[in-house]
């Protein structure tokens, strides 16, 4: 039999070769696999976190905090039968409206140990209140497609209302005039308002998504203090022609110009301390009250307030709807989600529930 000289050698470099190629791409898929893991894995930590917020928020709303919790006194007027402290409307009025003057409009911050609650992070929390917006969908007829003439309150143009809010929200924004736009925008639309941010896809209007929804921290930096945020300003959750001054959104009150710009920060404390325990939170005279209670906050008289947000004011305080902002951090990786909850009452008592959820 006659020998291949060289026959050996060429299988050796030949399995050589596939067993270079098989280890490379075991490598590389190692590699792959060591940089993404960590980075999937922290991302769906922080969803977790973040999804948490809600729960926070949840039981802070629901007064079950004791963080936030405030002497309770029975008020003999108002006290029935079986009744105590707790379940008495006007005192827990009195502490949701405590706990909301804390915490409206600015973080909260949680820090998280791997050691000590088995998932190590950040979670931070903003709380606002929709009854605090200018309620854009019930200030509008459906049918017709424009602005209603008076909302029910006689001698009140609505249309010049919001010709100003929206002049004054192009000047702080630095862009041109948007009420043309937004007429338009009004009529071809096809279907009722149900979410805040479809206006995003229209044409003209795609800059709002970069100041869509309120960050409390941009209101504290000196270049971002005046910045307007869409979803702060208009809701559409709030069915009533009504809003609540003592819960005025951060972009309200830059629109109307109300108070210093301490934005971020809780209400000074002998401010809150006056109106919990001396205004009438179930029937508020705004034309006497305003310049009694929010003066000191807002800087501005009753008799200075446009027509139409004072006509807007409702007495009774009675919020019903919140935004909740949470952001979770694991590592470098941040998830962010707002949602929308709603306060009602029925057989079982006070009850909260999630209408609707935005991972930004």
């Amino acid at each position: 039999m006659k020998k291949q000289p060289g026959f050996a050698l060429l299988t050796v470099f030949l399995l050589l070769t596939a067993a270079t190629f098989i280890v490379t791409q075991l490598y590389f898929k190692g590699s792959t696999y060591n940089t993404f893991i960590p980075v999937a894995v922290n991302r769906e930590r922080a969803k977790l976190l973040a999804r948490s917020g809600i729960s926070i928020a949840l039981n802070q709303l629901a007064l079950a905090d004791t963080e936030f919790a405030v002497e309770e006194k029975e008020d003999p007027k108002n006290k029935s039968e079986g009744s105590s402290a707790a379940t008495d409307p006007v005192n827990r009025a009195k502490r949701f409206l405590s706990f909301l003057l804390k915490t409206q409009h600015r973080w909260q911050t949680f820090e998280f140990e791997e050691k000590r609650d088995g998932l190590g992070g950040v979670l931070k929390i903003c709380i606002s209140c929709e009854e605090g917006k200018i309620p854009l969908k019930s200030l509008i007829d459906s049918e017709k497609r424009v602005f209603k003439a008076s909302a029910g309150q006689p001698g009140l143009k609505i249309e010049n209302f919001f010709k100003n809010i929206f002049k004054k929200f192009g000047e702080l924004s630095k862009q041109k005039d948007i009420y043309p736009l937004f007429e338009k925008y009004l009529k071809e639309r096809r279907y009722d308002f149900v979410d805040i941010t479809d206006i995003c896809a229209y044409e003209g209007f795609e800059g709002l998504k970069n100041t869509m929804f309120y960050v409390p921290e941009l209101a504290r930096e000196g270049g971002s203090r005046k910045t307007v945020y869409w979803s702060d300003l208009f809701t559409v959750w709030v069915e009533t022609p009504t809003m609540h001054p003592l819960l005025l959104s951060p972009s309200v009150r830059r629109i109307f110009d109300l108070g210093p710009d301490t934005i971020g920060k809780p209400t000074p404390e002998d401010v809150s301390k006056k109106i919990i325990e001396k205004l009438d939170l179930q029937l508020s005279a705004w034309h006497t009250d305003w310049n009694t209670y929010l003066v000191p906050l807002y800087e501005k008289d009753y008799a200075s307030l446009p027509k139409e947000l004072s006509a807007l004011l409702v007495a009774k305080f009675e919020p019903r709807v919140f935004s909740v902002l949470c952001y979770g951090t694991v590592g470098k990786i941040e998830q962010k989600l707002l949602a929308i909850i709603a306060r009602t009452f029925d057989e079982r008592g006070e009850v909260f529930e999630i209408k609707k959820l935005y991972w930004l």
